[in-house]
């Protein structure tokens, strides 16, 4: 996990220890229980949580790049929260939940909601929704709905386009 641009994969590749500041950024709960689950100590772990902990730990798992290893969390947290049916100001906190948890089935709820309900552009400083994934999940969902597109990339490797299968 900390082999990535971080400093404290740095610290580990030059030491024998890490140390990890909990930024100012992250609640010091959030990243304990995040921590927690990444290292199997379940019994640390909440059976439900709160939406504002959900969400930070969503921030923990997008910097860490690390949304799968949380999984089975995830999937229990989600049968105690309340995703929204209708359009609030926590829907585009869910899209990003959505994003790093990869749950479409959240993901197209609120999406749709933004589409029919949104009155302005969407915008959210506090999140670190990147424009380039929100594209790439797009258009895997896109692609994944018809057994007759195939997702191919560019030759740069940045574009992500559906395209008809050859029959």
């Amino acid at each position: 996990m900390l082999s990535g641009p971080w400093s404290e994969g740095e610290m580990l590749r030059t030491q024998t220890h890490s140390e990890i500041t909990v930024k100012d950024r992250w609640a010091k709960d959030a990243f304990i229980i995040f921590m927690s689950v990444i290292h199997g100590r379940y019994s640390l772990v909440p059976r439900d949580i709160q939406f504002n902990t959900f969400l930070e730990i969503a921030k923990l798992a997008d910097y860490y790049r690390c949304g799968e290893a949380l999984d089975l969390a995830v999937e229990r947290w989600i049968g105690y929260l309340d995703v929204p049916s209708a359009y609030d100001d926590s829907v585009v906190q869910w899209v990003f939940i959505s994003l790093v948890f990869r749950l479409p089935k959240v993901f197209n709820k609120m999406t749709l909601l933004i589409f029919k309900h949104g009155t302005s552009a969407v915008t959210s400083t506090d999140l670190p929704i990147s424009e380039s994934a929100l594209r790439e999940y797009l258009m895997s969902l896109i692609c994944s709905q018809d057994a007759n597109v195939v997702q191919e990339e560019s030759m740069n490797n940045e574009t992500t386009y559906c395209k008809q299968q050859p029959m």
